[in-house]
């Protein structure tokens, strides 16, 4: 049998501490790269949408009116 030592589980610990790294690497690739397809995938709607409308989504543009200017020095002559 295995004698449980203090050697012995700061080599098991040791094991699974490398074990969950190598692990958690693998996992932040992963969340990285569906990170890098969904960023890509958004920036593609939001430049299809500003080249179809040439204006942001939501965005309403009002027309300036511009106030008709009375010129009362000229119209008593």
């Amino acid at each position: 049998m295995i004698a449980f030592n203090r050697e012995t589980l700061v080599l098991v610990g040791v094991i699974v501490a490398l074990a969950s790294c190598f692990y958690l690497y693998k996992e932040n690739q992963k969340q990285r790269a569906e990170l890098n397809l969904f960023t890509s995938k958004v920036s593609s709607q939001i430049s299809r949408a500003l080249v179809n409308d040439d204006k942001p989504a939501g965005v309403v543009k009002k027309p300036v009116k511009i106030p008709e200017v009375i010129d009362e020095e000229n119209e008593e002559e």
